[in-house]
């Protein structure tokens, strides 16, 4: 990051002072690594790196200072983003960065997923990406947005008879809910146990159909359901029904489709076990 191109060193050699040349040399080669600025002071510098700049640029100078004033931070803050052609962050690019991140989100809902793929946007646009604070902001903004869209759909798609179909699942029976129930995995591929995954179909076919035909209306990935599927197995009874219903209903209708189908292979990945067996004997 610290080899200059000729260019690089006619903005890096335009002061006379050594000290200010090899901190405007620094910022260049941070910024083409990171695509940000690091207001640091030269006791915070990485050794290594001062010495490489001062042994391949400076070899013959000495380093007099090592105060940079805020003024010539900002001057070779806004000459360095002129020469890469980029923009400062500011204020005006919120809509924009707002507006691609509600569209990242339906892809993945992840929180780092979206701060990486808003910092890709950044770079792409050629914009210097922002502090933490309000690409955290932006990130937070985007999921509160989505989780209102989901829940408005919901309340025009979901119905009482459906919704109490899922509240179901949630109501304590013998001290083990059905959900509690669905979620243990079978252990073999025993009678028993096939059987009781046969129960848990029987269980979930309602459920899966009711997905299967809200889940297309809301526009989610299936990385999203995915995601979803992780939060309702993640959650307690107790937590699933602290939840904003609509909340903890998308989680179960994600749940069921997936263990639906995740049952559906266990079956017949079963049936190919005991006919293989058949087939032996």
């Amino acid at each position: 990051i610290f080899c200059f191109s000729d260019d690089e060193l006619v903005v890096i050699m335009q002061n006379v002072q050594v000290h200010i040349n090899v901190y405007c040399a620094l910022q260049i080669g941070y910024f083409k690594a990171k695509k940000m600025f690091f207001q640091v002071d030269f006791v915070d510098i990485p050794a290594e790196d001062l010495e490489f700049v001062m042994h391949h640029y400076f070899h013959d100078r000495k380093l007099l200072s090592n105060v940079i004033s805020n003024y010539e931070y900002y001057a070779q803050h806004k000459k360095i983003t002129k020469f890469f052609g980029y923009q400062s962050w500011s204020k005006q690019f919120l809509d924009t960065l707002s507006k691609q991140a509600d569209t990242i989100i339906k892809r993945d809902i992840s929180p780092n997923f979206i701060a990486r793929e808003l910092i890709a946007f950044l770079d792409e646009i050629k914009v210097v990406r922002p502090a933490y604070t309000p690409l955290q902001i932006i990130v937070s903004q985007s999921l509160t947005n989505e989780r209102k869209r989901i829940c408005e759909i919901l309340n025009i798609e979901l119905n009482e008879e459906k919704k109490l179909i899922l509240d179901q699942l949630m109501i304590y029976e013998d001290s083990l809910s059905k959900l509690a129930a669905l979620k243990q995995d079978a252990r073999n591929f025993g009678f028993k146990m096939m059987f009781k995954e046969r129960q848990k179909q029987d269980t979930l076919e309602p459920l899966y159909k009711i997905a299967k035909e809200i889940l297309p209306k809301l526009g989610i990935s299936k990385q999203n359901i995915d995601n979803y599927v992780k939060l309702a197995s993640h959650y307690t009874i107790n937590k699933l029904r602290r939840l904003q219903h609509n909340q903890s209903y998308l989680y179960l209708l994600c749940y069921a489709f997936k263990r639906h189908q995740q049952i559906n292979d266990n079956l017949i990945e079963a049936l190919i076990y005991h006919v293989k067996n058949l087939i032996r004997v």
